[in-house]
């Protein structure tokens, strides 16, 4: 099962920058964050789930597509953008969504 931790941090004294981090018990992640409008997404995927079906260029597209963005990368790192950084909470829904789907 992978779990999502989410936090709002002061990246720049005007503005505020929302920071997700999805961690698991094999030491994947995936971080989104929003920094002065923009979406910015990366991710790093354990051996053990890239075996089980999860690649880090797939995860983070799927989270990048609801942002207005999309990225890629390899199966263990990736990366990726957006424009719409009002929909981190819903790209992140989606993609622990999508992630334990893969993995079961």
């Amino acid at each position: 099962m992978i779990s999502i931790f989410g936090t709002k941090v002061n990246a720049d004294y005007d503005k505020l920058a929302y920071d997700f981090n999805f961690n698991d018990i094999d030491g994947s992640q995936l971080k989104l964050s929003e920094y002065k409008g923009k979406v910015i997404i990366v991710a790093g995927v354990s051996k053990v789930l890239i075996e089980k079906g999860l690649k880090a260029g797939d995860w983070v597209r799927e989270a990048a597509k609801i942002c207005g963005g999309g990225g890629g990368g390899r199966s263990d790192t990736a990366q990726a953008g957006g424009k719409e950084p009002e929909k981190i909470p819903v790209a992140m829904e989606n993609a622990t969504v999508f992630a334990n789907e893969v993995t079961q």
